[in-house]
């Protein structure tokens, strides 16, 4: 079995990296250090992941993480595009992106769930989506293809591959607007529901109530998927967001506590440097 390790495409935008192609045979079993966006664009195969065989085709979109082995068989006319990036890029591009519950879904909690069973949480784009699909993936082939050292051009294809997501991440919650009764989609309405309301004072039982389940259920969810509780999901949500304000803006420590949910300035420094091993402020000097 090959690991295929991201250094080896030399990319040419620092976590990202397009192949398309077109699949006449099997491909046998690999794994690789990066994630991976797989969108078929025409033809069927059998995807073998951990070991599960699901029947993939034209239309189909998923997301695999890190060191997955996986590999293709009874492969027909497989048209694919895969979009190996680093797991943190489509947030680094676009933030918004985190309180959108299809992109939780889709690109943090599937990947994680799927070894378990990907025939719950298929998502499969209409003909016309696909269309769209297809053609946000040629503008963003052949801008790669033929980018060169201007920042400009590197900010270019980061944003279309953004847009891509973004795209994808929408259309994922519609189709869990019509199918919203599995796991995936009640983890990926909780979690969007901490990222969009995470400065406000927020319990578990609200967290819940956004999902429609239990708080019980909701934190065995969580364990499973994040492999952290709801609560400290959301404390994690509000630190990161605090670190990004130290780093951006001038406002003071306690100002930025309460801007990021917290509601003792004194408590969310001790917080801080049990967690980052600095005070806020020292964080701050050092990324400045």
């Amino acid at each position: 079995m090959e690991t295929y390790l991201f250094s080896q495409y030399n990319s040419k935008v620092p976590g990202l990296h397009i192949e398309t192609a077109t699949i006449h045979e099997d491909f046998s079993a690999h794994q690789h250090d990066f994630s991976e966006l797989v969108v078929i664009l025409s033809g069927r195969a059998v995807h073998s992941i951990e070991n599960r065989n699901y029947r993939i085709s034209s239309g189909d979109v998923y997301v695999l993480t890190g060191n997955t082995v996986h590999e293709f068989s009874n492969v027909e006319d497989l048209e694919i595009c895969n979009i190996m990036f680093d797991p943190l890029l489509p947030l680094n591009i676009n933030p918004g992106l985190a309180s959108i519950s299809g992109y939780q879904a889709l690109f943090a909690i599937e990947p994680l769930l799927r070894p378990e069973g990907m025939e719950q949480h298929r998502f499969s784009l209409s003909p016309i989506q696909l269309s769209c699909v297809r053609e946000m993936i040629l503008l963003l082939y052949v801008e790669y293809q033929h980018l060169d050292s201007r920042k400009e051009r590197k900010e270019l294809i980061l944003n279309l591959f953004g847009s891509l997501c973004y795209y994808l991440s929408i259309k994922k919650e519609e189709n869990i607007g019509l199918y919203g009764n599995n796991t995936t989609a009640r983890a990926g309405k909780a979690a969007a529901f901490i990222h969009s309301h995470f400065s406000e004072t927020l319990t578990i039982d609200e967290i819940a109530g956004s999902a429609d389940i239990s708080v019980r259920h909701l934190s065995r969810i969580f364990e499973k998927t994040y492999g952290l509780s709801p609560g400290n999901y959301l404390r994690n949500v509000r630190l990161n967001e605090a670190c990004k304000m130290l780093s951006h803006s001038s406002e003071n420590v306690t100002a930025i506590a309460y801007s990021c949910g917290f509601s003792d300035g004194n408590y969310f420094s001790r917080l801080f440097r049990s967690v980052y091993h600095c005070t806020p402020r020292e964080y701050r000097k050092a990324v400045e």
